[in-house]
Parts: C-alpha cells; sequence; structure tokens
C-alpha cells in the first residue's frame, strides 16, 4: 500500500514520542493532513487542524499531536521522532515513523509539525507487535523512582518492584530478601512451581539479584556479575535471575549465556525494556512506583 494512503489513515491514532537517544519520553494522539489536492479521494483535513491554520490552502504534510499522556512541556522540547501503529485490515498493521519533524509557523505553541514523505519510515508489523502498541506507555524517569516507605534508596525502590512484579503472578511464591550484601543490595529468594504434567507439579528455587543504576545507559559488566554468580553457587538455586535497568551490551548478553554450562543452574537475564513493559501493563504499578 502506497505511504499516501497509509498516512491518510493516521486520524487520532495514539502515538509514541521518543528523544534523540531513543528514551520513550511520553504518548499522545496524532492526526496526518496531507497537502491540499493531494489526491481527491482522500479525506480533508480535520476540523480541529483546519481551525487552527485556518482556511487556506495548504502545501504541506502536517502532523498534528495532542492529548499528551504526560506533562507536555517536558515532552515537546525534546521531541526527535514520532512512531504510530496503525491497523487497515484485520491482517494489515503498521508502524508509521516521522524523524526530522518542523514546526509549522502557523502552529506555534500548538504543536503542529511538518514533515518530509520521503524520510517517513513505513513498516510492515503483525497484530501481537500492534496490540502493544495500544499499551498507554507512560514515562518511566530511572532517577526519580518512588522509594516505598521503609527504605531509603532508589536500589531499595527497585528491588521492591522486581518483588512486586513476580508476587502479582501466582507460579511464584515465599519470596523473601536475603541479608543485604557489601554492596548494600538484596538478593530475593522465591520459589517457581512448574507444571510438567496436569496435576504434577514441581517447586523450584529461584534466586534474584537486581541491579540498579540512575544512569540507565551504564554498562553492567562481566567482572561485577562473575563475582555474583561465584556466591550464587552457595545458595543452590534452580535459576538465577539478573534484574537490570542498566543497558546490556550484546557482549555481555553473549558472555552470560556462554558461560551457562559452568553452573548447575539456569541464568536467565530480564533487561530494562522488559521490566518497563511489565510496567506499562499494570497502572497501579506504574502509579506506586513512577507516578
Amino acid at each position: 500500500m502506497s505511504n499516501l494512503l497509509i498516512l491518510d489513515h493516521i486520524r487520532s491514532q495514539n502515538c509514541n514520542i521518543i528523544s534523540i537517544d531513543g528514551v520513550l519520553l511520553g504518548q499522545a494522539m496524532c492526526s496526518v493532513t496531507l497537502p491540499s489536492g493531494t489526491n481527491r479521494n482522500l479525506i480533508a483535513p480535520g476540523k480541529d487542524t483546519a481551525a487552527i491554520l485556518g482556511p487556506k490552502t495548504e502545501s504541506n504534510f502536517i502532523i498534528r499531536l495532542f492529548s499528551f499522556s504526560s506533562n507536555e512541556s517536558l515532552i515537546v522540547p525534546n521531541l526527535y521522532k514520532v512512531s504510530v501503529y496503525i491497523s487497515l485490515s484485520e491482517n494489515e498493521y503498521y508502524e508509521v515513523s516521522f524523524e526530522n519533524l518542523t514546526p509549522h509557523p502557523n502552529g506555534e505553541g500548538r504543536n503542529i509539525y511538518m514533515f518530509n514523505i520521503n524520510e517517513v519510515s513505513t513498516i510492515d508489523i503483525n497484530k501481537e507487535q500492534y496490540d502493544a502498541s495500544t499499551i498507554i506507555r507512560r514515562p518511566i524517569d530511572w532517577s526519580n523512582i518512588n522509594i516505598p516507605i521503609g527504605g531509603s534508596t532508589n536500589d531499595y525502590a527497585f528491588e521492591e518492584l522486581c518483588r512486586d512484579i513476580i508476587l502479582k503472578d501466582n507460579k511464584y511464591s515465599n519470596f523473601i530478601f536475603l541479608s543485604q550484601g557489601p554492596d548494600r543490595g538484596r538478593d530475593g529468594n522465591y520459589e517457581l512451581i512448574e507444571s510438567p504434567f496436569p496435576k504434577s507439579t514441581t517447586v523450584r528455587k529461584c534466586l534474584l539479584q537486581c541491579k540498579y543504576s540512575n544512569n540507565i545507559s551504564s554498562n553492567i559488566t562481566q567482572n561485577e556479575i562473575h563475582t555474583e554468580l561465584v556466591k550464587v553457587i552457595q545458595h543452590n538455586p534452580d535459576y538465577y535471575i539478573l534484574a537490570t535497568n542498566r543497558n546490556t551490551t550484546q557482549n555481555f548478553t553473549d558472555w552470560l549465556y556462554a558461560i551457562q554450562s559452568e553452573y548447575r543452574f539456569k541464568i536467565v537475564l530480564v533487561h530494562r525494556q522488559t521490566i518497563e513493559n511489565l510496567v506499562w501493563n499494570n497502572t497501579n504499578t506504574w502509579s506506586k512506583y513512577f507516578g
């Protein structure tokens, strides 16, 4: 399908607003207006956009952002890319991305931007990706995570967040924090109930380690985790789960799974993106830690 026809379907669609560093700033609704006379079969400009820009003929491709999910004044100055997910039919889904947006001269302060159609990226996606895009992704500022009662550090809050995520699933139980380590981090010990066959269950011992940083771009290193793995052996778990909001390079990930054969327990790495998706999927969790 042509870009023009796809763009013409972007009417009051949910969109993600992303910074130049690839960080999700927030979400908004968006509508696209095509230049006057682009195609007489296409829908006319939305009445709200027309009311703002006036009745004159419009020669630019325009995208208007409105109904922001959070503080607009914090999102707009850092806007770099806008991504929209649309469904044209039961089996036809697209991700449309806009970069190099320029404020419209007649839409100052109204979040109306011009774009070059040749710089619009359109890719096919599946239904699962489209459904995931409908979740409201409120901004997650890891440096300002809310600290629950009883705690005093962001590290503590991150550990509690991971604990809350785990215990929302009834497959997990008996979660306890072990004693605080020299890095002031707490390892979590809990049980996973596996069911290899109907009415047949097996309890697995899991050890959770949380690695937090205010700076999400800081790389987690092989040396620090190798040291931790030596200590994990003493607890004799079935699973070692490393949950982090820090950056995990491909080299680190490859190394971690390459050494799996050296240990009797299974190693599971939980990336920041996975944790953020779980937070976005639960409004109460987001409100508790980031609201």
